[in-house]
């Protein structure tokens, strides 16, 4: 009998609206909502370390970020991505001083940012350096051509950061790698880091987050840090080689393999060339697109990696 009051109020007691749960519904729903003028209300909480032991499915509205959180059984995530422009509409853009670099592996640029007042989170956007391309050298034997590759293209990573006004984060950007020369070997592009200085800009900072061309990292453990997503730098591509007839000549032609593409970016363009007439060829060299796009296959030089990027939007 208390069962059957308790439904009667959940059907019928909601002035004139209307909620079913009836987990036999030939439909999905386990719970149906109807109403003209009415709202479902999430829990409200003031940040995601509000709720102690998270379940994998659970929602509730995140009032630090002013948007709607999901859990993914390992971080809270943002529901509402599209409107994170409009929640921090501030920001400040850290790029290496040359945006297509010649830099030896892992090279990085480093910059302070200091947390505005009033500033209680931040939205990061970090970008991993794009790695060199390989080169068709002409003191290479033709049966190599084809196992040259285009330089790999930097990751991309996105959080948000629980800080603290006037607290001074370090910022340090990849740098692009730097194109293989003459048979010397392409150097990866730098990965990029983002660092909090615990006790002043001249002691050793503590890692917040990083990426690279293939990985990320989250110090969770210590900061509080909602992923929003990452993406791995698309893989350089191979070189191929066709017969193609020219003048009553088949002529092997080969197509030096494009640098991998970045999130937002394109990596760079690989050259062709004519194996009979490798003296006559244009020796040009295509970098890869900023930010973090990889470099191409070049003739005697590979494309340069594109370096990386940070935005903080505040």
């Amino acid at each position: 009998m208390k069962k059957f009051v308790f439904l009667y109020f959940v059907i019928f007691g909601v002035n004139g609206q209307s909620v079913v749960i009836d987990p036999s519904n030939a439909n999905s729903n386990i719970v149906t909502a109807t109403a003209s003028n009415k709202a479902v209300q999430l829990p409200r909480v003031n940040d995601t370390q509000s709720i102690a032991n998270p379940q994998i499915g659970q929602m509730m509205y995140n009032m630090g970020t002013a948007s709607p959180n999901y859990y993914n059984g390992n971080n809270w995530q943002n529901v509402s991505h599209g409107n994170l422009y409009q929640l921090f509409p501030k920001s400040q853009v850290f790029t290496p001083s040359s945006i297509i670099e010649d830099a030896l592996s892992n090279s990085k640029e480093s910059f302070n940012f200091q947390i505005p007042a009033g500033v209680k989170k931040i939205w990061v956007e970090a970008w991993s350096g794009g790695s060199g391309g390989q080169d068709f050298s002409i003191l290479s034997s033709l049966i190599t051509f084809s196992n040259r590759k285009g330089g790999n293209g930097g990751g991309y990573l996105s959080f948000i950061l629980d800080v603290a006004e006037n607290q001074v984060l370090g910022i340090l950007v990849g740098k692009g790698g730097k194109g293989s020369a003459l048979q010397i070997p392409p150097f990866s592009g730098g990965g990029t880091d983002i660092v909090n200085y615990t006790n002043g800009i001249n002691n050793p900072p503590q890692l917040v987050a990083s990426v690279n061309s293939n990985n990320f990292s989250l110090n969770s453990s210590i900061y509080a840090i909602n992923l929003i997503s990452f993406f791995h730098g698309e893989k350089g591509r191979n070189s191929t080689w066709s017969y193609q007839r020219f003048e009553n000549v088949d002529r092997l032609v080969f197509s030096g393999g494009d640098g991998g593409k970045s999130y937002g970016s394109l990596g760079g363009v690989g050259v062709q060339f004519d194996a009979l007439y490798p003296l006559l060829d244009v020796l040009e060299v295509n970098h890869g697109g900023f930010p973090g796009g990889g470099g191409a296959i070049g003739r005697g030089f590979g494309g340069n990696g594109a370096g990386g990027m940070v935005v903080i939007r505040y």
